[in-house]
């Protein structure tokens, strides 16, 4: 548990960095290009992943209380998420990736994202590292899922 809470202190603190960096760095909307596939381009998101239901005037305070809802709700049933180490560290990205994203949401008012990646033709959403620990952490959580499922199923078919 020690672990886990270093990796998700650590992802929350880079997130907050990095955020804070690119806010004092560049102008709203800017774009740097790193690679011909990456760049840092600097913008805000009032709504969910990749801007849906952004725009909205309350949409900002709408997800803030639902992500607050979401980590409580985390934090109260961490045992029945955390059934092996896969979950353990599923459950610590998903948690600090949605910390890192709150703390966008209270003292900035939006969440800054400035990760952009073009990839074979696709522009993906502008994203940041918040955004990365909850993606990692729901494929985490899914591998697991799968793994505990097989193994269970195993277990039962022996018998």
């Amino acid at each position: 548990m020690r672990r886990l809470a270093v990796i998700g202190a650590a992802i929350v603190a880079i997130d907050r960095i990095t955020k804070i960096v690119v806010r004092g760095a560049m102008i709203y909307g800017e774009s740097v290009k790193i690679f011909d596939f990456f760049r840092i381009t600097y913008v805000e998101n009032t709504g969910a992943a990749w801007g849906f239901f952004a725009g909205g005037q309350y949409s900002n305070y709408v997800f803030l209380v639902v992500n607050l809802a979401a980590i409580a709700y985390l934090i109260f049933n961490y045992g029945k998420f955390a059934v092996d180490k896969y979950s353990s560290l599923a459950w610590a990205l998903v948690t600090a990736g949605a910390l890192g994203n709150i703390g966008d949401r209270i003292f900035v008012g939006a969440v800054v994202d400035f990760f952009d990646v073009r990839i074979f033709g696709y522009n993906f959403p502008v994203f940041n590292i918040a955004d990365s620990s909850l993606t990692l952490g729901g494929f985490l959580l899914a591998f697991s899922l799968i793994k505990n499922a097989t193994v269970l199923r195993r277990t039962e078919q022996q018998r």
